[in-house]
């Protein structure tokens, strides 16, 4: 479901480490809000990502959409590219493609956007997993998309959002910490909005390199893997068995898989809302289709765990784990096999999948099962 599954980087600095008596620091200059431009101004022209493959839709009730989206896989190269979060061979290969200035800043603040094992730092909700899931493609939807949000970081009042982008659904469970306000400090400071200011135009200049040099590249690496997967969602109806087997609906028309060039090495199945979700393209295949079963299922126990979460009768981390493994027991039926592939790291797997498959009755609920191993793992 999280971004907590697939390696646990230690998370970077927090805010103040990046501070000399209350102001943020440059790594090149104390004073880097002076080269701040104003983001009401024109970024230069509008350009649409090259057009993808156009797979079938399948035809099932709520079907499983693979796709390669420009915007997603744009945000991740700026992570991969900073090394924020995690390292791979992706940093030596297409690093370049961002300006070096630029890099600096964006690695001497990556705690900021660090995304990973816990809850999203500072801006990583604003500036990669909204964007995202508003589906942002083109240099233009960029630019209307930071000023809008610019204008919330300047009056505490999301509702712009709302208001520029009514034909998302705004009820999805993962976009509670938007409808109730971005996640920006209650005491942010002239320096914030200078950093904010930075690193939304850092994002802008490197939209059009990344297009030119990278993106060509990334969609003909990623399009064989699309294809295959596209023919394994076609051939089952898997939030239907998922369905029946849980006896929950899933909340959404259809759930869309978004393969991603640059997250390799980093975290992996990042949920991006309750209907999207963004895999690593070049995992081994039965893993990758496995995982995503998985996280089907994590997706229809999502509002269990949610709930128990909120009694604060449980502890945390053992909760989250007992929700990811009782996923993983149950999929074993789901995908009739005991031979599941794809690790859950850092779970305690090899504790709680057994314990599901010592007390498991086809008339237990999933409820039941989750807070049972939870309260008999010593929490």
């Amino acid at each position: 479901m999280t971004s907590r599954r697939n390696g646990h980087p230690s998370k970077p600095e927090d805010l103040k480490s990046k501070t000399t008596h209350g102001q943020l620091r440059h790594p090149e200059s104390e004073r880097f809000h002076e080269f701040v431009p104003d983001l009401t101004g024109d970024y230069g022209g509008v350009h649409a990502a090259p057009n993808e493959i156009s797979i079938p839709r399948p035809e099932w009730p709520k079907p499983i959409i693979i796709s390669t989206r420009f915007g997603p896989n744009f945000l991740w190269h700026m992570l991969a590219s900073a090394q924020i979060g995690y390292e791979s061979d992706y940093a030596a290969k297409y690093s370049q493609v961002v300006n070096p200035q630029d890099l600096a800043f964006l690695r001497y603040h990556g705690s900021l956007l660090w995304i990973g094992h816990g809850e999203p730092s500072t801006l990583a909700s604003s500036f990669i997993y909204l964007p995202s899931w508003l589906k942002l493609g083109t240099r233009g939807d960029f630019q209307d998309y930071f000023n809008v949000i610019r204008r919330i970081l300047l009056s505490g009042d999301p509702s712009p959002l709302f208001e520029c982008y009514p034909e998302h659904d705004w009820s999805d469970p993962l976009m509670k910490h938007v409808r109730e306000g971005l996640d920006f400090p209650a005491d942010a400071d002239q320096d914030f909005h200078d950093l904010f200011r930075r690193t939304a135009e850092i994002f802008m200049n490197s939209i059009e390199p990344y297009r030119e040099q990278v993106w060509p590249e990334a969609v003909a690496a990623m399009t064989p893997r699309l294809l295959e997967m596209s023919e394994f969602v076609a051939g089952r109806d898997l939030i239907a068995q998922w369905e029946q087997l849980l006896g929950i609906e899933f909340k959404a028309d259809e759930y869309e898989i978004i393969l991603c060039f640059a997250n390799k090495g980093g975290s992996d199945a990042n949920s991006i809302g309750y209907s999207k979700n963004l895999f690593y393209y070049d995992k081994p295949f039965d893993q990758t289709c496995q995982f995503l079963s998985h996280e089907v299922g994590s997706h229809l126990l999502m509002e269990t765990y949610l709930e128990l979460a909120a009694t604060g009768e449980h502890d945390g981390k053992r909760l989250y784990e007992a929700f990811e493994c009782l996923a993983k027991f149950y999929n074993r039926m789901v995908l009739d096999t005991k031979e599941l592939v794809y690790p859950l790291t850092g779970m305690d797997e090899g504790h709680f999948v057994p314990f599901y498959e010592k007390i498991y009755r086809e008339n237990k609920s999933h409820r039941d099962l989750m807070i049972q191993a939870v309260r008999l793992s010593g929490s």
